[in-house]
């Protein structure tokens, strides 16, 4: 589960020991709750607060104001690359990035198989991450994401980088870990697959949350404003 309760977050355009002013709002007063099993899309303009809001809800940054409760192994998917070291191998990353995680080496050692399997990169892991295109990166991302039964996933824009095949592929295992009660916040420009993905969203606009509600309700209602 993950609960956000009055979360804002504000950058000082101007900061020194003594003073800090002129600044603006990024986010306001953002709160909603996703539960077990919901999978829930971030829609809005770009600047509308979608990064920060999935980088907030990561721990990755801290909000200005409000709480946050996440309940359960959260695994974050928020820049391409992060999370990975360009100077080891792809298969030494997957112990890197699964030790981030949370994931023991025995953990590992037991989905290693699984992770090179769905991310199609067996003739690649003996290669340095640096080596890679954009694709072979959010590939193995989601491999060690998605095989290691996390509670919630946290994602902006991995689909614009997948193939088509590996797309579906994605979407058919989040369909299924979807019954195992794995709560999901994806933000992509890819209306399609949060469609097939997703079945609330949440409306961002100017920082603050515009609307909720069902995806298709949401996502029509969006395109609908950009006519």
């Amino acid at each position: 589960m993950v609960q956000a309760c009055n979360i804002s977050k504000h950058y000082f355009k101007h900061y020194n020991l003594l003073h800090a002013k002129d600044g603006f709002y990024a986010l306001r007063d953002i709160s909603f709750t996703v539960h077990a099993g919901d999978h829930v899309a971030l829609i809005g303009d770009n600047g509308s607060g979608k990064s920060t809001l999935l980088k907030i809800l990561s721990r990755v940054t801290r909000p200005s104001e409000g709480n946050l409760r996440v309940s359960g192994r959260l695994v974050s998917m928020l820049e391409l690359g992060a999370g990975f070291h360009p100077d080891l191998t792809g298969e030494e990353n997957v112990y890197f990035l699964g030790g981030l995680m949370g994931l023991s080496r025995t953990e590992i050692n037991s989905k290693l198989h699984e992770i090179i399997r769905f991310s199609e990169m067996q003739d690649f892991m003996s290669m340095k991450v640096k080596s890679y295109s954009n694709g072979m990166i959010i590939r193995l991302a989601l491999g060690v994401a998605l095989t290691n039964k996390p509670k919630v996933i946290l994602a902006d824009e991995v689909f614009s980088v997948l193939d088509k095949g590996f797309k579906i592929k994605c979407i058919e295992k989040i369909e299924r870990i979807k019954n195992e009660g794995v709560a999901i916040i994806l933000a992509d420009h890819d209306f399609e697959s949060l469609r097939s993905v997703c079945n609330k969203a949440i409306w961002l606009r100017k920082g603050e949350i515009f609307k909720t509600g069902e995806i298709d309700s949401i996502l029509s209602e969006y395109e609908a404003s950009k006519r």
